[in-house]
């Protein structure tokens, strides 16, 4: 059985673009204009906009605490990309880091006294670090070569989901001097042992995003090519979302509706919400999704004549199975 929500959205590259992160009845995403980006927050059909953060600055990357009662962000307000966190009524601003390095992408961990983050603190790679929220102090959680992007706390506290190249050798795109950027998923304990990879190499598979029951995750994936093909969000296609299981490494696709799906996120209501791009005008993309299960969105910069639709995606078990 399948049911459709949407918010349909036309917008031009350079007015605005949108990350989005779902809380149980509020979104919180980011608008990118020329000279600042802000964050904003709204109920879950999109009504009630409302600013989070102050204009005249750089805020991006928003997260919400498992309890809803903070968002960590990242911020150019003070120079370097730092992390703040905010309530949810724009009160209590507070700032976490204070380094040169990029600091970004950070996510709290289920009971809230940590935020796992990437940073390029050590030595300018892109590595995971957590910081504690009360005391502001940071630890090296990932080292290596490659780049580690995107993590995600499973809600049992066990593990952390990121995304990550360490294991890619940029091929070609074409024959051009470009080359391609292939990630895969990978899984980590808090404190650092148990590193693993849970997503098949050669692709593309991005920021993974925990089931309820922490035995599985859903990301977005693609072929390696296509992450050259989709590179500047102008160019009509579909991917696929994927469900992992994080045991046995099964794979299973999430139905969803047509266009370039991005960013995903699992609901407290087991649905999963993703960003998503595609040409078709407003209703008839509206119709074709409806053919589909719920989902929602988030993530790649729009393009010309791009729309730009958050959907919601209602799973039953036979949909989404954990083995």
């Amino acid at each position: 059985m399948t049911r459709l929500l949407a918010l349909s959205l036309w917008v031009l590259a350079f007015v605005s673009s949108r990350n989005c992160c779902l809380a149980a009845d509020r979104i919180l995403f980011d608008r990118l204009g020329p000279t600042e980006a802000r964050i904003f927050i709204s109920n879950a059909d999109g009504s009630a906009e409302r600013p989070l953060t102050e204009p005249g600055s750089m805020d991006y990357n928003p997260s919400w605490s498992q309890k809803g009662d903070w968002i960590v962000f990242t911020s150019e307000r003070g120079g370097s990309a730092d992390l703040y966190r905010i309530h949810p009524d724009g009160t209590g601003i507070e700032r976490l880091t204070d380094a040169p390095a990029y600091d970004d992408q950070s996510a709290f961990s289920p009971e809230g006294t940590r935020i796992v983050f990437v940073s390029t603190r050590a030595g300018g790679r892109a590595n995971l670090w957590i910081l504690d929220s009360a005391t502001h102090k940071a630890a090296p959680l990932t080292s290596g070569n490659g780049g580690d992007f995107r993590p995600s706390w499973s809600p049992d506290g066990a593990w952390i989901a990121f995304s990550s190249d360490r294991d890619s050798d940029f091929p070609p795109a074409g024959g051009r001097w470009e080359r391609m950027h292939l990630v895969d998923v990978y899984l980590i304990h808090p404190d650092g042992s148990g590193l693993k990879r849970i997503s098949k190499h050669g692709d593309f598979c991005g920021s993974p995003k925990w089931t309820a029951d922490s035995k599985a995750i859903v990301a977005y994936c693609m072929s390696a090519r296509d992450t050259w093909t989709y590179r500047f969000g102008s160019e009509d296609g579909d991917n696929q979302l994927l469900k992992i299981n994080i045991a046995s490494g099964a794979t299973t696709p999430v139905a969803t509706g047509p266009g370039v799906k991005l960013v995903p996120t699992v609901l407290s209501s087991g649905e999963i919400a993703y960003y998503a791009a595609t040409k078709q005008p407003p209703e008839s993309s509206m119709e074709a999704a409806g053919r589909a299960p719920r989902a929602a969105m988030c993530g790649l910069l729009p393009g010309p004549r791009m729309a730009h639709r958050l959907y919601t995606v209602v799973s039953s078990p036979s949909t989404l199975p954990n083995q």
